[in-house]
């Protein structure tokens, strides 16, 4: 019998445990919801703002959500149309259910007081990817790793 691998096996369980407490306290301690068909408008902003943009400043944040509006304006989609469109915000498609926690809720009610950063922009991505459509869209701004873009001609 290898006693020493007996031992590290349960100092693996041990951690193993102690891991699955804290994502269970850490569960029932944060209210949440899930988003799905049945989500409410500020729920799929929140969640956008959250997963596209939680590491930029506030600016950044707001410009996120400046791109959401416009496109529920030119497309005249819900809130929760935009974001919930196939390959249109890099996390939603992946994975089908998304929680939204209290302090997503308030990250939006913040950045939602702001005043528009980016008002005309439909499009970003980050600057470490190059997609092809940039170069037909009109370059508004960079605003930390995001780089904004409306879909006016280019050379215009």
């Amino acid at each position: 019998i290898n006693l020493k691998a007996i031992s590290l096996i349960g100092v693996n369980m041990r951690w193993l445990l102690a891991i699955l407490l804290l994502c269970v306290c850490t569960s029932l301690s944060t209210p949440s919801k899930v988003v799905s068909s049945g989500a409410t408008d500020i729920e799929c902003l929140s969640w956008v703002i959250y997963d596209e943009a939680r590491g930029e400043p506030l600016k950044g944040q707001r410009a996120v959500l400046d791109v959401v509006k416009a496109r529920m304006k030119t497309r005249k989609q819900t809130a929760c149309e935009v974001v919930t469109s196939y390959a249109q915000f890099s996390g939603y498609h992946a994975v089908a259910f998304k929680l939204i926690t209290e302090d997503m809720l308030t990250r939006y009610k913040l950045v939602g007081s702001m005043k528009p950063v980016v008002p005309e922009a439909e499009y970003f991505h980050a600057t470490y990817v190059k997609p092809t459509w940039r170069t037909k869209m009109r370059r508004v701004k960079q605003i930390g790793k995001h780089i904004f873009y409306n879909s006016k001609e280019r050379h215009k």
